[in-house]
């Protein structure tokens, strides 16, 4: 009779085993979809708060003497000796004002159409080579992968290089001139307003633009996940060449 029982009490021990690695399994998986959704949710909130934060900026030339923004002045300044030999003019350094303080220095060329800005954002430095073409079309080469984190309005192309030199920078963009000037007919023009003037309608066009999409700030994970990972080291010639971009929207 004992050994009957035992032969019984096997089957139970095997059948609530099974059952625990079951409830094991279905809690981690329960566990793991409460961590993914937070994180996405997190994500989510902190997009939305960036776009937020933008509303309200405000840009205001800085003029010497600079002692209290002395710092953030001499960051942005180390990229003053190469822009002069590239034939671009220092134009002035500004404070951009959202939840904190960032700085910016800029030089544009002689005809205005070209500009470099150096930003100085908690302690590190990214820059962005712009040209102004006619047809309402901008060139953007930026200095960081995070230029990709959302969609630019029609006649806006960025292409973004984590690893690259200024020189190499500079040459992707001017690349990118030639092959904007060929593929669309788009010619450079003198940007003749006020660089905050200039700053502050491109950024607005911007926000305006992403929340026209639709469920823009779900989307946004969408953005920061795979379309900053698929633009990213991607030429204007390439992005078009595979269907990112059409070269034919302009505003």
């Amino acid at each position: 009779m004992k050994m009957k029982s035992c032969g019984r009490a096997a089957p139970n021990l095997q059948a609530k085993s099974v059952m625990l690695s079951y409830m094991t399994i279905a809690i981690v998986a329960l566990l793991a979809f409460g961590l993914v959704a937070s994180i996405i949710g997190y994500m989510v909130v902190d997009f939305a708060s960036q776009i937020r934060s933008f509303d309200d900026v405000q840009v205001k030339r800085l003029e010497p003497p600079l002692f209290e923004h002395k710092e953030a002045y001499d960051c942005a300044m180390k990229n003053d000796a190469w822009a002069q030999a590239q034939g671009l003019r220092w134009h002035g350094f500004y404070m951009i004002s959202t939840k904190s303080d960032n700085y910016m220095c800029t030089w544009r060329d002689a005809c205005g159409s070209r500009i470099l800005c150096t930003y100085v954002i908690a302690n590190r430095t990214e820059s962005d080579f712009v040209t102004a073409f006619d047809n309402g079309i901008d060139l953007t080469t930026v200095s960081n992968h995070d230029g990709h984190l959302s969609p630019y309005p029609p006649g806006s192309y960025v292409q973004a290089f984590d690893a690259l030199s200024f020189d190499e920078r500079w040459q992707r963009h001017t690349e990118a001139e030639t092959y904007l000037e060929r593929e669309s007919g788009a010619r450079r023009i003198l940007k003749a307003e006020p660089f905050e003037k200039l700053f502050l309608k491109g950024l607005r066009e911007k926000l305006t633009h992403i929340r026209s999409i639709p469920l823009w700030y779900l989307r946004s994970v969408h953005w920061c996940i795979f379309r900053r990972q698929r633009m990213g080291d991607l030429t204007i010639e390439q992005q078009h060449r595979q269907g990112l971009i059409d070269l034919t929207r302009t505003v």
